[in-house]
């Protein structure tokens, strides 16, 4: 029977190189809802699509032809980009600039937008769910009155009041929950291809259930137990 490890085998990372001066911030009320975003450093036009569009509520908090019931912010959240091997949707004109460039771009886009989570930490394919759970754990630290959080994909609209109202109808159902589109069925576990999982780190031939990573949400509550692996 598998069991996991009872010592951590990987630390999250808390040195951050930029840090979102606009998202709980002390002067500021915590928002019921945060919508966290992965997100690559050079990828520049899609987290300003985000802001342009469902994003928006983060600093309007208004919407077309609906009402707002509760506090939205916005986190995106960043790594170094890896020199050799970047990952594969950065943009090329990001690519040919030099790591001066790039990083004088990072700031003037923190500082007018107040939104990045900028990790010490190299950005890849396989750092994701470092990448993740080190933000989950600035989440933890910074944004202790938070109701509910949303991990969400660059290529995912979200319908904010309509999911604003579902959550405060079913608040205290949904405590020490996770909520998304469930894989109920067994999934088989990849050894090979870009899904693989090493047999060391998961031995068990299938996945238990879980929600898919395009978008799901959860309550804070969880936010002390995801931090502590």
């Amino acid at each position: 029977m598998f069991k996991p490890r009872s010592t951590r085998q990987q630390s999250v990372v808390d040195n951050y190189l930029v840090s979102p001066w606009a998202v709980c911030a002390p002067d500021t009320r915590c928002p019921y809802l945060l919508a966290v975003q992965l997100s690559v450093a050079g990828d520049v036009e899609r987290r300003q699509a985000v802001r342009s569009t469902w994003g928006s509520v983060a600093k309007t908090q208004a919407w077309p032809h609906a009402n707002i019931n509760g506090g939205v912010q916005l986190l995106f959240v960043l790594a170094r980009p890896h020199t050799t091997t970047p990952v594969s949707h950065t943009p090329k004109h990001w690519a040919s600039l030099n790591p001066d460039q790039q990083w004088s771009l990072v700031r003037t886009e923190s500082d007018l937008h107040g939104d990045l989570l900028y990790l010490d930490m190299l950005d890849s394919y396989f750092n994701l769910t470092l990448k993740l759970m080190s933000a989950f754990q600035w989440v933890r630290d910074h944004c202790d009155s938070v109701k509910f959080v949303l991990k969400v994909d660059t290529d995912t609209f979200v319908n904010v009041p309509l999911l604003l109202d579902l959550l405060i109808l079913n608040e205290h159902r949904l405590q020490y929950s996770v909520t998304g589109y469930v894989y109920s069925q067994e999934r088989t576990v990849h050894r090979r291809g870009k899904w693989a999982v090493n047999q060391t780190r998961y031995p068990p031939p299938i996945y238990p259930v879980y929600a898919s990573g395009t978008s799901y949400i959860f309550a804070s509550d969880l936010l002390q137990f995801f931090s502590s692996y």
